[in-house]
């Protein structure tokens, strides 16, 4: 009633030293960077932001700027499989929301001399193709494949996808969000009362659409088909072991009409029959001499990419069994429009004593 602050100068030192910057010191002593660390330095880079410690802010940056640029491949993709890249976006949310206009304190320079002057982790950083990168690996029902240790439910989410187009307000993006949040976004409702631009849901906007792509990092090729790309999914998946990969080189994942019809088993990380799934066996490939693909240096790329309104193509290899001497799958999907189409999966595999499809 009087105008005065909240807290008295004695109540807003402790809880600035005894809370704040003492819980940001224990995540000061997490310099890692993985899909849970990242939430640390979010928090230590907020903590700096209220009590004006521009080192904490600075600590948080460097784990955002290695995220999006080191965790995340030069192409966008994921380093793993979309459900730990949605895993490590939870981490990093709050950072890009709190520093969409920040400027170090007067006078204040960091070691190298710099200063941060109206800084925008949204723009100024490799944020947004990161997302872009999610929203490509998406199937038609807006769900991506459930491919290494994704699960079957995994989604960018209507609580994302208002923080995409916040910072990102395409059409495409805008279309994304319309469709993941409907017309009252109850799973988005906070995010939507606190973020979304007013007159949002009366923007008129193209249907969404999902492109063929392929990200050659990854060495994840996706080829569609039926309107706007979202009645069919042809996904062939070259990736190179790591995190939470499975023994799935030259793995086919095929999705269309709502339908698994080359399926994948996904996440089973902490099941006890999780070798079950991650195995080569329950992919579909080609294994040698009934052994497991190798965990280390099987690399993955591709070497065709190619798309007609009727034939598409792609094509990649890989070193996942070291006694063969070929190892390779091309997928080529022939449209036939409204009368369907079809798949022609071709694996080369030369070496090994058995070879099994």
């Amino acid at each position: 009633d009087d105008a005065g602050p909240v807290y008295s100068e004695e109540e807003r030192v402790r809880i600035e030293r005894d809370v704040l910057l003492e819980g940001a010191y224990l995540a000061l002593c997490d310099p890692a960077i993985n899909n849970k660390s990242v939430g640390n330095r979010t928090g230590a880079a907020m903590v700096g932001l209220c009590v004006g410690h521009p080192g904490l802010v600075r600590f948080g940056l460097e784990g955002f700027e290695r995220t999006v640029e080191e965790w995340f491949l030069p192409d966008g993709g994921t380093s793993e499989s979309a459900a730990y890249a949605l895993m490590t976006m939870g981490g990093i949310r709050n950072f890009g929301l709190a520093f969409r206009d920040y400027t170090d304190p007067e006078g204040y320079t960091d070691p190298n001399g710099d200063r941060l002057e109206g800084f925008n982790a949204f723009r100024d950083t490799r944020y947004g193709d990161c997302w872009q990168g999610l929203i490509w690996t998406l199937q038609g029902d807006l769900r991506h494949a459930p491919l290494a240790d994704s699960y079957k439910r995994t989604s960018i989410g209507s609580h994302f996808a208002e923080i995409i187009a916040l910072a990102y307000p395409t059409d495409a993006h805008v279309a994304l969000l319309k469709e993941l949040a409907g017309e009252t976004p109850e799973g988005s409702s906070r995010q939507a009362i606190l973020y979304r631009e007013p007159g949002l849901a009366e923007r008129e906007v193209p249907s969404f659409n999902l492109p063929d792509v392929v990200f050659p990092f990854l060495a994840q090729g996706h080829i569609r088909r039926g309107a706007g790309g979202r009645q069919g999914l042809a996904m062939l998946d070259a990736s190179d072991w790591g995190g939470h990969h499975h023994y799935d080189s030259l793995n086919l994942y095929y999705w269309q009409d709502g339908h698994e019809l080359l399926s994948d088993l996904g996440y089973l990380w902490d099941h006890p029959d999780k070798p079950k799934t991650a195995r080569a066996f329950a992919h579909n490939l080609v294994v040698i001499d009934g052994e497991n693909q190798r965990s280390q240096g099987r690399g993955g790329s591709y070497h065709l990419f190619s798309l007609t309104p009727a034939v598409k193509v792609m094509e990649a290899s890989s070193t996942a069994y070291p006694q063969t001497s070929i190892y390779r799958g091309t997928c080529m999907q022939v449209d036939h429009g409204d009368a369907g189409s079809y798949l022609v999966d071709i694996f080369r595999a030369g070496g090994g004593r058995v070879r099994d499809y």
